[in-house]
């Protein structure tokens, strides 16, 4: 026999039908999660197609008030150095052990900055004026005033220092002039113009630079001018995925493969051939305000954040 639905019995059971429907929906289908942007996604892409490496854990090899107090790598390629005001001392790590000496003299350089170290054993570093202390004997030399000409050292803002080899050099970033301190058997020399008058171009408005014969100096955008022998040579620019757009530090040297470049908003390092090939990046996400970084010739990296210095071995295919 036929069943006969009335009206009425249509109207209540479809709201009941529908309802049920919903709620098994809701039950069974899967929701999508819905995440908040954050570094952990800035990187949207296969890490093949972005040749990206994430490196979840490094542990801290090193931890102390010296390091925070230092926002710079300085090292001759033996030792890492870093000050510590409290302690009025240069505590010295030798690589790869990174066995510790302290290096006290009888000397105050309360509230000095430490710049780098050069051949034969010059640190060279800046309280109201630069400073060259002799690691071996502890002593202290000022520099020749004539570098600093009619400017207040404490509005000398706009001055990068590194090493290569037996000399000192500055970067002004306002106006892109490099200076050239080198080491002599009568001292330190006064400085001269690195940069030559028949240049094409000077790094002005440059963040950071290092050497290794040639001068390197590095962009916001991540672009890379290189010089020689005191004149413009070329411009690296490479493609990373995102873009580049607040780059804060460079590593080479003469012993080095390649060019490195930290992001420390992004705590991301991007790996270049000296030719300017894009190699790789590396994403640390759980290190962040990474100050600078440091690479031995075997490619063991080294990252100095807050007061902690952290180690990775890095591999090339």
């Amino acid at each position: 026999p036929r069943t006969v639905f009335s009206r009425t019995g249509i109207f209540i059971a479809t709201p009941i039908l529908i309802a049920v429907a919903i709620l098994t929906g809701f039950l069974f289908i899967p929701q999508r999660k819905i995440e908040t942007p954050s570094k952990r996604n800035f990187f949207s892409g296969s890490s093949s197609a972005l040749k990206l490496t994430v490196i979840p854990e490094s542990p801290a090899i090193l931890q102390g008030q010296s390091l925070s107090e230092t926002n710079t790598f300085i090292t001759d390629e033996k030792a890492f150095y870093f000050f510590d005001h409290a302690k009025n001392a240069v505590e010295r790590f030798q690589l790869p052990d990174l066995v510790k000496n302290l290096l006290a003299g009888d000397f105050s350089l309360q509230g000095a900055n430490f710049y780098a170290v050069v051949e034969p054993n010059i640190a060279i570093l800046a309280k109201n004026e630069l400073l060259a202390f002799d690691l071996a004997t502890l002593g202290v030399e000022p520099l020749p005033q004539s570098f600093f000409k009619e400017q207040d050292f404490a509005n000398f803002q706009g001055t990068l220092f590194t090493s290569w080899r037996d000399a000192l050099y500055s970067l002004n970033t306002n106006d892109g002039e490099v200076y050239k301190f080198t080491i002599t058997v009568y001292g330190l020399s006064s400085e001269k113009k690195w940069i030559l008058p028949a240049s094409q171009k000077r790094p002005a408005g440059a963040v950071d630079f290092a050497i290794d014969g040639a001068l390197y100096t590095l962009f916001p955008d991540g672009a890379i001018d290189v010089y020689h022998k005191g004149k413009y040579l070329k411009t690296i620019t490479y493609t990373a995925e995102p873009p580049l757009v607040s780059a804060d530090k460079i590593f080479t040297g003469e012993r080095q493969s390649y060019i490195w470049i930290l992001e420390r908003k992004n705590s991301r390092i991007i790996i270049l051939t000296k030719d300017g090939v894009f190699m790789k990046q590396l994403y640390f996400p759980n290190i962040p305000d990474i100050k600078d970084i440091y690479a031995t010739p075997d490619h063991m990296l080294y990252l100095l954040a807050s007061d902690k210095l952290y180690s990775h071995k890095i591999a090339f295919e």
